[in-house]
């Protein structure tokens, strides 16, 4: 008996440092993403994942399930980093173990999301003792890779000490506004950064990808782009940008075709967002080869299924 589960990878499109300290973030789930799968064994199975990664940890822990599991990881990107293929590991183990157990069947997917969520945090903490809350992996990625295409999540802590998500899943809200997703090939190791950040100087991240959010909502690509820019500021005047990447940024905003470009993830590092009017897509693309940046996701690229279980 086998089981596959097929998980997108990720881009935040803004919000990767504001979602430490409960901000909004907006994030693309793109293929060709990850493939998971579980086979039935009689053999003596071992951990496929670093034993310090979040997978890695989350199988130790609950390794008696595993035990009868071959686990079996495709990485589709074959290996370059952003893309969110750690969380993609954590994804494949938590949900396959959680609805394998499920003892209620009614539960919401929200509160099923949440479950893997908490799962997720867990590890963190387990793996990171010293870090405070807000130094530990957001988990916005987690909730997006789950919901697929293109989302919005925002963490509220509630009177009582809980933790709630408001998340929505959506469609690409720009008609006359396109995008590429760019990898560099550079990386910088996401937890390790995350360490060495001082939280209270991103509160006011917070409120500024929340006012981003009510120019997303509105479909109003001028008022998004700029949005776009200011972050991008922002994160420049607190050196939360490589060098690399502004290198990189300061080469592409010569060109005016490009309406905005910015880094994602970690420092900006890992993955380019591109924007660009529609009808330009063959010119940008042109322009991006030039830099040496040829591997590139769009519109068509967007993944369009939540994960899911499936019997091969």
């Amino acid at each position: 008996m086998k089981y596959h589960l097929q998980i997108p990878g990720k881009t935040f499109c803004f919000g990767e440092y504001a979602a430490l300290v409960g901000g909004s973030a907006f994030l693309i789930t793109t293929k060709p993403g990850f493939d998971i799968e579980f086979e039935a064994s009689t053999e003596k199975q071992s951990c496929p994942f670093h034993p310090q990664s979040p997978a890695g940890m989350y199988y130790e822990n609950n390794k008696e399930f595993y035990s009868s599991w071959q686990v079996t990881f495709k990485d589709h990107y074959q290996g370059r980093g952003g893309f969110g293929a750690s969380t993609a590991q954590f994804i494949g183990l938590s949900y396959f173990k959680r609805q394998t157990e499920a003892l209620d069947a009614s539960i919401s997917q929200s509160s099923f999301y949440k479950s893997i969520w908490q799962d997720y945090q867990d590890v963190n903490t387990q793996l990171n003792p010293k870090l405070l809350p807000s130094q530990l992996p957001s988990g916005y990625d987690l909730w997006a890779q789950l919901m697929g295409s293109v989302s919005t999540v925002k963490r509220i802590s509630t009177d009582n000490g809980d933790v709630q998500f408001n998340h929505q899943r959506m469609v690409w809200p720009f008609s006359e506004l396109e995008f590429y997703i760019v990898p560099t090939g550079f990386k910088v190791a996401t937890h390790e950064h995350l360490g060495k950040l001082d939280p209270d100087s991103l509160k006011g991240l917070s409120q500024l990808s929340d006012k981003m959010m009510v120019s997303l909502h509105a479909k109003d690509s001028d008022g998004f782009t700029q949005g776009l820019r200011i972050w991008n500021e922002r994160l420049t005047s607190l050196e939360l940008v490589h060098p690399h990447t502004q290198e990189l940024l300061g080469k592409l905003n010569q060109f005016s075709e490009i309406i905005f470009a910015k880094g994602c993830g970690a420092l900006g590092a890992d993955i380019l967002f591109v924007a660009y009017k529609s009808g330009n897509q063959q010119r940008v693309k042109s322009i991006l080869g030039e830099l040496n940046l040829d591997e590139v996701y769009d519109h068509s690229d967007l993944w369009e299924q939540e994960v899911r279980v499936q019997l091969c």
